[in-house]
């Protein structure tokens, strides 16, 4: 058995430090024979003290180096290739009285199908129309639902995002409605209408649902106020 026992609030009791080209493992820790219990792990950290600091972490990963193209896994790389076993997952998180996971910058990718027991919600991205539909008037890729503030002029233009085929994107026109554009009027069009600057006028308080359907156009359907169903004017100059 190994025991560290340190009486200063700021020492490492540990450190590892290369300062060569290394290639192999600062710490490795295997066994073909550990068997594991209830409660236990081959790594095991535990913390019963208050965290003094909202930024400490019980574990925390440092990556400041360039990566390689493509890399996967860079400041963390789980696999798991055991025998199957019904519903056995190889990473679990269980936080009682918090939050359990959060994406803060960073795309997320999914290459198996992805179960939500208790269904997905996506925050509502505002939009702030302008004159060209540039910087606030255009809606970044990714966002699912978002509301638009046309700044009380029906000129303004709001921009979809660059088309990647099958998304479907919720828009709400509030109080005043303006114009939408696809990112490329002259190539992409909406219900079919393409053409410089082509746009379609978005009347108020109008729920506009687009789904990119091909490369080249997004169909978009209108809801109003009342629930009635409209077809969102085709694009033109």
């Amino acid at each position: 058995p190994l025991y560290v026992a340190g009486n200063a609030t700021t020492e490492n009791l540990a450190y590892f430090y290369s300062s060569v080209a290394n290639t192999t493992n600062l710490v490795d820790i295997a066994s073909s024979a550990w068997v594991g219990a209830n409660d236990r792990g081959m790594l095991r950290v535990t913390n019963s003290g208050n965290l003094a600091n909202a930024g400490a972490s019980i574990v925390r990963i440092l990556s400041s180096g360039t990566v390689q193209a493509n890399s996967e896994g860079i400041c963390l790389n789980i696999e798991e290739s055991g025998a199957a076993n019904a519903t056995s997952y190889a990473v679990r998180i269980d936080s009682t009285s918090n939050e359990a996971l959060h994406v803060a910058t960073g795309k997320s990718l999914f290459d198996e199908q992805a179960t939500f027991t208790v269904g997905t919600f996506s925050t509502p991205y505002a939009i702030t129309a302008t004159d060209t539909g540039a910087t606030t008037g255009t809606i970044p890729a990714g966002v699912n639902y978002c509301t638009v503030n046309c700044d009380g002029d029906a000129n303004h233009i709001v921009i979809l995002p660059a088309v990647v085929v099958g998304t479907v994107i919720k828009i709400y026109f509030g109080a005043t409605g303006c114009e939408l554009r696809t990112s490329a009027p002259d190539t992409i069009g909406i219900n079919g209408g393409v053409g410089a600057a082509a746009e379609s006028a978005i009347a108020a308080n109008t729920l506009v649902t687009a789904v990119a359907v091909v490369a080249a156009n997004w169909i978009c359907m209108s809801q109003l106020a009342d629930g009635t169903i409209a077809t969102t004017q085709v694009a033109a100059p």
